[in-house]
């Protein structure tokens, strides 16, 4: 098993802020936005490990090869470079809301 802990971004004003919008919806929406299209894009089961956390938890095959590692690592690379463009996560999250309303 291996964990990613995610922090607010440092620099970049505009990443700032979408960190920020999203912590005051819930604190736990950040996590959402890393797991769900994970799961859906890239059929990759994942799990935020705790409420009030940014530490996202996977665990592996103990077999995985390089291959599958580097089809992760890209699909990993796609999602957080999704999060952080501009209005992309806020529009994930009204997406969200729809599809739970859709059943």
């Amino acid at each position: 098993m291996f964990a990613l802990d995610f922090a607010r971004p440092k620099s970049g004003f505009v990443l700032q802020q979408k960190w920020d919008a999203l912590h005051k919806m819930n604190f736990a929406v950040f996590g959402q936005t890393v797991i769900v299209p994970l799961l859906h894009e890239h059929r990759i089961l994942t799990q935020v490990a705790g409420y009030h956390t940014e530490v996202i938890k996977f665990l592996p095959p103990m077999t995985i090869g390089k291959e599958d590692l580097d089809w992760f690592l890209g699909a990993m690379e796609k999602v957080l470079g999704d999060t952080s463009k501009t209005g992309s996560t806020l529009e994930d999250h009204r997406s969200f809301g729809s599809g739970a309303v859709r059943g």
